[in-house]
């Protein structure tokens, strides 16, 4: 049984880790190597620059690369992804928690029967913690959607009619 302690004494962080030899150096090689794609990642002008791979490793997660894409550039943030390769102004720490946002809201809206870009725009939505439920209604009322029989269909792009929601949201949320 493999057990970790982390202890912060000053500038440094002391990991201990308890258990049977393969365990401790299979525990620390995975240290290392999170460790060395954080380094890597932040050490260019506070860019981040991170391939798809690699950011699956360390959020445990799969994404849609369009929605974390779409999701920070709504949070202000310069974003470009090329190929597999995400470059970025936002911080990993966000990065990874909104790529395992959009792993969670995959998992929720993974038997539903909607389209690629339906799909993009709600695990999108559910990053920014817009209720899927809410999303539905305003895209609806806004006219960017049509909810029929349990299918839902988009009436515009999906990152317009995300934009519009996002809008309308925002104000709905101002006006409460």
């Amino acid at each position: 049984m493999r057990e970790l302690a982390m202890n912060i004494k000053g500038d440094k962080l002391i990991i201990t880790i308890y258990g049977l030899e393969h365990e401790i150096i299979e525990t620390w090689n995975r240290i290392r190597e999170i460790a060395s794609l954080f380094l890597k990642s932040t050490s260019k002008k506070s860019l981040v620059d991170i391939t798809y791979e690699e950011l699956t490793k360390i959020a445990k997660k799969p994404f849609i690369p369009d929605s974390l894409v779409m999701a920070l550039e709504i949070l202000g943030y310069s974003v470009k992804y090329q190929g597999t390769r995400l470059i970025t102004t936002a911080p990993l720490e966000l990065i990874i928690e909104l790529t395992q946002k959009i792993g969670r809201a995959l998992e929720e809206i993974g038997r539903w029967r909607i389209s690629p870009s339906v799909k993009k725009l709600l695990a999108t939505a559910y990053v920014l913690d817009i209720n899927l439920e809410l999303v539905k209604e305003i895209g609806e009322s806004l006219g960017v959607m049509r909810i029929e029989d349990f299918r839902i269909e988009l009436m515009k792009d999906w990152k317009e009619a995300l934009k519009e929601i996002v809008k309308s949201y925002k104000f709905l949320k101002e006006e409460l």
